[in-house]
Protein backbone atom coordinates (compact mmCIF):
# COMPACT_ATOMS: atom_id res chain seq x y z
CA UNK A 1 0.00 0.00 0.00
CA UNK A 2 2.79 2.39 0.93
CA UNK A 3 4.59 1.60 -2.34
CA UNK A 4 1.40 2.30 -4.31
CA UNK A 5 1.00 5.62 -2.52
CA UNK A 6 4.58 6.61 -3.37
CA UNK A 7 4.04 5.69 -7.03
CA UNK A 8 0.85 7.79 -7.14
CA UNK A 9 2.62 10.76 -5.55
CA UNK A 10 5.49 10.50 -8.05
CA UNK A 11 3.07 10.28 -10.98
CA UNK A 12 1.11 13.28 -9.74
CA UNK A 13 4.35 15.20 -9.34
CA UNK A 14 5.23 14.50 -12.96
CA UNK A 15 1.73 15.50 -14.06
CA UNK A 16 1.96 18.70 -12.08
CA UNK A 17 5.37 19.42 -13.56
CA UNK A 18 4.14 18.74 -17.08
CA UNK A 19 1.26 21.15 -16.65
CA UNK A 20 3.55 23.76 -15.12
CA UNK A 21 5.96 23.81 -18.06
CA UNK A 22 6.06 26.98 -20.13
CA UNK A 23 3.60 26.71 -22.95
CA UNK A 24 1.23 24.29 -21.24
CA UNK A 25 -1.09 27.12 -20.29
CA UNK A 26 -2.68 25.19 -17.44
CA UNK A 27 -0.29 26.34 -14.76
CA UNK A 28 -1.82 28.00 -11.72
CA UNK A 29 1.10 28.08 -9.40
CA UNK A 30 3.92 25.71 -8.73
CA UNK A 31 1.93 23.09 -6.83
CA UNK A 32 0.39 21.26 -9.78
CA UNK A 33 -2.31 23.84 -10.33
CA UNK A 34 -5.38 22.74 -12.17
CA UNK A 35 -4.54 19.04 -12.04
CA UNK A 36 -4.17 19.14 -8.26
CA UNK A 37 -7.35 21.15 -7.91
CA UNK A 38 -9.34 18.70 -10.01
CA UNK A 39 -8.00 15.78 -8.00
CA UNK A 40 -9.10 17.46 -4.76
CA UNK A 41 -12.69 17.97 -5.94
CA UNK A 42 -13.61 14.28 -5.96
CA UNK A 43 -15.04 14.31 -9.48
CA UNK A 44 -17.20 11.40 -10.59
CA UNK A 45 -16.19 9.46 -13.69
CA UNK A 46 -18.83 11.35 -15.70
CA UNK A 47 -17.55 14.70 -14.41
CA UNK A 48 -13.96 13.76 -15.19
CA UNK A 49 -15.00 12.96 -18.74
CA UNK A 50 -16.88 16.24 -19.14
CA UNK A 51 -14.00 18.28 -17.71
CA UNK A 52 -11.48 16.43 -19.89
CA UNK A 53 -13.58 17.22 -22.96
CA UNK A 54 -13.71 20.89 -21.92
CA UNK A 55 -9.95 21.03 -21.39
CA UNK A 56 -9.31 19.24 -24.66
CA UNK A 57 -11.45 21.82 -26.44
CA UNK A 58 -9.36 24.65 -25.00
CA UNK A 59 -5.97 22.96 -25.17
CA UNK A 60 -4.74 24.27 -28.53
CA UNK A 61 -5.89 27.82 -27.87
CA UNK A 62 -4.44 27.84 -24.34
CA UNK A 63 -1.11 26.50 -25.59
CA UNK A 64 -1.00 29.15 -28.31
CA UNK A 65 -1.74 31.95 -25.87
CA UNK A 66 0.73 30.57 -23.33
CA UNK A 67 3.42 30.47 -26.00
CA UNK A 68 2.60 34.05 -27.01
CA UNK A 69 2.80 35.17 -23.37
CA UNK A 70 6.12 33.42 -22.88
CA UNK A 71 7.54 35.04 -26.02
CA UNK A 72 6.29 38.46 -24.92
CA UNK A 73 7.92 38.00 -21.50
CA UNK A 74 11.19 36.98 -23.15
CA UNK A 75 11.06 40.06 -25.38
CA UNK A 76 10.48 42.26 -22.34
CA UNK A 77 13.42 40.70 -20.55
CA UNK A 78 15.59 41.27 -23.63
CA UNK A 79 14.48 44.91 -23.81
CA UNK A 80 15.25 45.41 -20.12
CA UNK A 81 18.67 43.77 -20.24
CA UNK A 82 20.15 45.59 -23.22
CA UNK A 83 23.42 47.37 -22.68
CA UNK A 84 21.87 50.59 -23.94
CA UNK A 85 18.67 51.65 -22.16
CA UNK A 86 15.75 52.18 -24.55
CA UNK A 87 12.63 53.27 -22.69
CA UNK A 88 10.40 53.06 -25.76
CA UNK A 89 11.44 49.44 -26.36
CA UNK A 90 10.75 48.49 -22.73
CA UNK A 91 7.36 50.20 -22.79
CA UNK A 92 6.41 48.53 -26.05
CA UNK A 93 7.51 45.10 -24.83
CA UNK A 94 5.62 45.60 -21.57
CA UNK A 95 2.43 46.47 -23.45
CA UNK A 96 2.84 43.23 -25.42
CA UNK A 97 3.15 41.26 -22.16
CA UNK A 98 0.07 42.98 -20.75
CA UNK A 99 -1.95 42.24 -23.89
CA UNK A 100 -0.87 38.60 -23.99
CA UNK A 101 -1.55 38.24 -20.26
CA UNK A 102 -4.99 39.76 -20.61
CA UNK A 103 -5.83 37.41 -23.44
CA UNK A 104 -4.67 34.41 -21.40
CA UNK A 105 -6.60 35.54 -18.31
CA UNK A 106 -9.83 35.87 -20.28
CA UNK A 107 -9.38 32.45 -21.84
CA UNK A 108 -8.63 30.79 -18.48
CA UNK A 109 -11.62 32.51 -16.87
CA UNK A 110 -13.87 31.29 -19.70
CA UNK A 111 -12.48 27.77 -19.36
CA UNK A 112 -12.99 27.73 -15.58
CA UNK A 113 -16.55 29.01 -16.01
CA UNK A 114 -17.23 26.07 -18.30
CA UNK A 115 -15.72 23.68 -15.75
CA UNK A 116 -17.77 25.20 -12.93
CA UNK A 117 -20.97 24.25 -14.80
CA UNK A 118 -19.98 20.59 -14.38
CA UNK A 119 -19.48 20.82 -10.61
CA UNK A 120 -21.98 20.17 -7.83
CA UNK A 121 -22.74 22.87 -5.25
CA UNK A 122 -20.53 20.99 -2.77
CA UNK A 123 -17.65 20.87 -5.23
CA UNK A 124 -18.10 24.57 -5.97
CA UNK A 125 -17.81 25.20 -2.23
CA UNK A 126 -14.62 23.13 -2.11
CA UNK A 127 -13.29 25.04 -5.12
CA UNK A 128 -13.90 28.29 -3.22
CA UNK A 129 -12.04 26.90 -0.20
CA UNK A 130 -9.10 25.94 -2.41
CA UNK A 131 -9.14 29.43 -3.92
CA UNK A 132 -9.07 30.97 -0.46
CA UNK A 133 -6.13 28.74 0.50
CA UNK A 134 -4.31 29.83 -2.67
CA UNK A 135 -4.86 33.47 -1.73
CA UNK A 136 -3.43 32.80 1.73
CA UNK A 137 -0.39 31.20 0.12
CA UNK A 138 0.01 34.30 -2.02
CA UNK A 139 0.01 36.43 1.15
CA UNK A 140 2.70 34.19 2.65
CA UNK A 141 4.80 34.54 -0.51
CA UNK A 142 4.37 38.30 -0.27
CA UNK A 143 5.78 38.13 3.25
CA UNK A 144 8.82 36.22 1.99
CA UNK A 145 9.21 38.81 -0.76
CA UNK A 146 9.13 41.57 1.86
CA UNK A 147 11.91 39.78 3.77
CA UNK A 148 14.03 39.64 0.62
CA UNK A 149 13.34 43.31 -0.05
CA UNK A 150 14.39 44.10 3.50
CA UNK A 151 17.68 42.29 2.92
CA UNK A 152 18.19 44.26 -0.28
CA UNK A 153 17.43 47.52 1.54
CA UNK A 154 19.95 46.60 4.23
CA UNK A 155 22.57 45.77 1.60
CA UNK A 156 21.93 49.08 -0.15
CA UNK A 157 22.20 51.02 3.12
CA UNK A 158 25.45 49.31 4.13
CA UNK A 159 27.08 49.65 0.73
CA UNK A 160 25.87 53.11 -0.21
CA UNK A 161 27.47 54.86 2.76
CA UNK A 162 30.53 56.91 2.07
CA UNK A 163 33.63 54.73 2.44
Amino acid sequence: MKKTFVVIVVLLSFLGTAYALPGSGFRKGSRGGLVTTLLQLGLTAAQKHKVAVILKGYRTEVQGKADALLQARLQLRNAMERNEFNEAAVRSAYRDVAEAGESMAILKARMMADIRHVLTPEQLGELDKLRTARLENMKERKGRFEQKRSLLDEWIDVNSQAG
